[in-house]
């Protein structure tokens, strides 16, 4: 927990606990649930969003 991922896809918000991002947003995760739905932060901002729309940093350069 605490690992970067980039977005792999674009999302829209469903509801109030979901975040929207632009594919090739840099989120940090804090929370891996089984449903498939991550907690993770942006700029601040934080929620849930589909871990299927994911691709881990790991061995990756990050822009900081």
């Amino acid at each position: 927990i605490g690992e970067t991922y980039v977005v792999n896809k674009s999302y829209t918000a469903k509801d109030r606990e979901e975040l929207s991002l632009e594919q090739g947003s840099f989120v940090t995760v804090l929370e891996k649930s089984f449903t498939g739905w991550w907690i993770v932060n942006f700029k601040n901002l934080t929620g849930q969003f589909p871990a299927i729309y994911l691709t881990s940093c790991k061995g990756r350069a990050v822009p900081t």
